[in-house]
């Protein structure tokens, strides 16, 4: 058995095939869709490639992994694909078989980036329709062309498409994979068929929601106990609502052009304003689910609401990379494992407004009680134990200081070594004369031996300069310790100033890991007992720190309804 590539290749370059070398064989395979088809397709696949590396006397046969109805879009969503690549790392094998391109990647310029990584580990490729085998010493210079080729294809019809879709939506065609909520296809005048069952729906989430006295959270959850579920049989997402809500299909419209593609490489969709959305009224092709009088109300209530959330930061991290909130990802609910979430109520008294902030299990704030009776903890009760656990812990915390100030200034100093721009633009550069460098070779300006000399010193530069990219990245986006938070922080360990919930803040992000919210071991709930625990486990701590919470938990309720807690 050859120890590394380089032992294969020399064998190669001395006319052995490959089919005569001793090699730990596997083989990926992959469909698109999970239909009968195709996954006959892939049985006629497993069975080919078993028979091919049975059939070499040299070969070890290694069980194959296979992708069912996965698109190949995105190796992050075909785990066995990515099952494969660790397994290639840890030396499972010598040799891939596949296919084709198309089932080993998304294209040729994905096939080659995924080659250069499997080619670390001492693994290479067999690539079928086009003959290649990725342990030939110039099988990446070919790769590589293959790949200019596929990429100029790619874009062309990527832009023949969108003309295509352009056109299309000029004449009110129907475009989507599937129908809107409420809808069948109607292939025969390209429209929609009105979905008796789930049309009921349609109308009960618009009247319901025009009434401005429930949310899409409340709706959903009066969804599912009329027994509307969604095709996966789970509960209607409240975003899924918010977006029927202002959807004018249901008022008779074809709409198109909601999103754009912005690079014909990448998968992301950019949403348009609603302004610029393609509208056609056909209410032949498209028979109305509601009046326009209801879907008006419905869309007020929806616009009144939203600009409650003008200029208020909806991110779901802050600038240190954690929770938004201080609490967030935290709390873990220690009797089925699920995180906490912040919930806000709101009441008013003598036409005061107010307010409180609290925490609870997500599964009892999807199901209820039925699914958990963990306590409600409201974040003043938290600051309070916090508040405890750090004038306590103040000692200790203040020996910490010293290695963090040298954390921040080393971070400060890494970012100054590395500017990620001034890399960026050296890739750049690195590129255009690989471009040029490839055109004179196209045109015979450049010998075949300049080429690959070349271009290899030229991939080398590039991989340094990525390298360096990476490192300076990880640094950018690492969770920055400010010098702001810093300042607090000290300011807190050393003048105990813990009343300020600011500093309270501050300190739970850096030192405090994980809460564990557990139940008392022997202990029932009753009247006015609360029989749990917060274990707080501060970073790095081997033993947590212990609290009860009977003289802070409030009794179970849904705060603000009526009254305040």
């Amino acid at each position: 058995m050859y120890k590394n590539i380089e032992e294969i290749r020399t064998a190669l370059f001395c006319g052995k095939r490959i089919y005569d070398i001793p090699l730990r064989v596997t083989f990926y395979g992959r469909v698109s869709t999970d239909e009968d088809k195709q996954l006959n397709s892939l049985e006629h696949q497993i069975a080919y490639f078993e028979s091919k590396i049975k059939s070499c006397e040299k070969w070890e046969y290694v069980p194959g992994y296979i992708d069912e109805g996965i698109t190949g879009t995105r190796a992050d969503k075909r785990p066995q694909f990515l099952k494969m690549v660790r397994d290639a790392k840890a030396g499972a094998f010598d040799l891939i078989l596949t296919k084709e391109v198309s089932r080993f990647a998304r294209d040729i310029v994905d096939c080659v980036q995924t080659v250069r990584e499997l080619l670390r580990y001492d693994v290479g490729v067999l690539i079928e329709d086009i003959n290649l085998n990725t342990m030939d010493k110039d099988a990446e210079f070919r790769l590589s062309i293959m790949a200019i080729v596929a990429q100029e294809e790619s874009r062309k019809t990527s832009e023949r498409v969108k003309f295509g879709y352009r056109q299309t939506m000029k004449e009110g065609k129907r475009h989507g994979a599937t129908p809107p909520i409420g809808y069948r296809f109607n292939n025969e005048n390209n429209g929609y068929h009105v979905d008796e069952q789930k049309s009921k729906l349609v109308r009960f989430v618009f009247e319901e929601y025009a009434k401005g006295e429930l949310g899409t959270r409340r709706i959903s959850e009066l969804l599912v106990q009329k027994g509307f579920l969604n095709d996966a049989g789970n509960p209607y997402n409240p975003s899924t609502i918010e977006r029927m809500i202002r959807n004018p299909v249901y008022l008779g419209y074809i709409v198109n052009g909601k999103t754009y593609k912005p690079h014909y490489r990448e998968d992301k969709h950019i949403a348009i304003p609603r302004d610029k959305w393609q509208l056609h009224y056909d209410p032949v092709r498209v028979p109305p689910l509601i009046s326009e009088e209801l879907w008006d109300k419905a869309n007020y209530v929806l616009n009144e609401r939203s600009k409650r959330l003008d200029g208020v930061d909806c991110l779901s991290k802050d600038s240190t990379g954690l929770g938004k909130y201080v609490y967030s990802n935290r709390i873990v609910c220690g009797v089925d494992g699920c995180g906490y979430h912040r919930s806000v109520g709101r009441w008013t008294v003598d036409g005061v407004q107010k307010r409180v902030e609290y925490w609870r299990c997500s599964l009892y704030k999807k199901y209820g009680r039925k699914r958990c009776d963990s306590p409600i903890i409201y974040k003043r009760d938290l600051d309070k134990i916090m508040r405890s656990l750090f004038s306590v812990m103040a000692p200790l915390l203040k020996e910490t200081c010293d290695p963090l100030a040298e954390a921040v200034r080393q971070t400060l100093e890494d970012k100054q070594q590395e500017n990620v721009s001034e890399l960026e633009r050296e890739l750049a550069a690195i590129e255009m004369k690989k471009k040029k460098l490839l055109d004179g070779w196209m045109n015979s300006v450049v010998s075949d031996n300049d080429y690959r000399t070349m271009s290899g010193k030229l991939e080398q530069q590039a991989a340094d300069l990525k390298q360096r990219m990476e490192k300076a990245e990880q640094v950018t986006e690492a969770p920055e310790v400010s010098k702001k938070t810093f300042a607090i922080m000290q300011q807190a360990i050393t003048n105990a100033n813990l009343e300020s919930v600011e500093i309270v803040d501050e300190l739970v992000r850096r030192f405090v890991h994980k809460i564990i919210v557990k139940r008392k071991e022997g202990e029932e709930t009753g009247k006015g007992k609360v029989p749990y625990i917060l274990e707080i486990w501060l970073q790095n701590a081997e033993t947590p720190a212990n609290f009860d919470l009977a003289l802070c938990a409030r009794t179970r309720r849904n705060p603000g309804r009526r009254t305040g807690p």
